[in-house]
């Protein structure tokens, strides 16, 4: 038997009057949970991260929080664990140091301080030389040099540390060297002058003999100035009778 629109409809219960929506269907209790976890863990560490870039910012290294301060989850009642990886303190750059200004030549009255060349040092100090702001001074006496009284001719033997000088000059391009002739106060004083002139001479050309460069070499004679002892007496005028190397030193 057919059934028509109006008795299918009429045979639906009828809705009361005045009844609100249809019901909603509620979340499952352990859905909730697990969504307020994550909300509550979400928002703990995004306070961790600003906290973080508010104190790197600032320069100053994290706090660490401490388990009576980190806040309680209101469904497991325990305080949510560190994160993995703990946050590393800012590092501090470092602020480049200004260093003071290199000293300046030293003034004419102080000794003037030895060259960096390690080379250069060796063979000065073998030497047993007197520095001074004009350079190394060396001086050979007559004990060493041995002129015959009046006469300028040395000996066939070569004294050592006049060979040193040789070497030296010989080794270190930028040095020269004034070899200045003096003699005591006895006779003329130009006699003096000049024989102290050739004994100056005597040195340069030894000096040349034994290989250091002739265009580096200077003689002066000074004669009986500047005596470094008393001409009163014998031992002081042997001392007086003398030639000085005087070297100037590179930079």
């Amino acid at each position: 038997m057919s059934v028509s629109p109006e008795t299918h409809a009429s045979s639906r219960a009828p809705r009361p009057t005045g009844a609100g929506p249809p019901a909603m269907d509620v979340l499952p209790p352990s859905a909730l949970a697990a969504a307020l976890v994550l909300l509550f863990g979400f928002a703990w560490l995004l306070t961790l991260g600003l906290d973080d870039a508010r104190r790197r910012t600032s320069g100053t290294p994290p706090r660490q929080v401490t388990a009576a301060e980190a806040p309680i989850s209101p469904l497991s009642g325990r305080a949510p664990s560190a994160p993995e990886h703990p946050v590393e303190p800012a590092v501090p750059i470092p602020v480049p140091r200004s260093d003071p200004p290199l000293a300046t030549a030293p003034p004419a009255d102080e000794p003037q301080s030895l060259p960096a060349c390690p080379t250069l040092l060796h063979d000065l100090a073998a030497l047993n030389v007197t520095l001074s702001t004009r350079g190394a001074r060396l001086l050979l006496g007559e004990d060493e040099l041995k002129f015959a009284s009046g006469q300028a001719e040395l000996g066939p033997s070569t004294p050592a540390r006049l060979g040193q000088v040789a070497i030296l000059l010989a080794r270190h391009a930028k040095i020269e060297a004034w070899v200045v002739g003096y003699t005591d106060c006895v006779g003329a004083e130009e006699d003096n002058l000049r024989l102290s002139e050739a004994r100056a001479a005597a040195v340069a050309a030894r000096l040349i003999e034994l290989g250091a460069p002739a265009a580096r070499i200077h003689i002066v004679g000074r004669g009986a100035t500047q005596p470094i002892a008393d001409n009163a007496t014998a031992a002081g005028r042997a001392r007086n009778r003398r030639v000085e190397l005087e070297l100037t030193l590179p930079d």
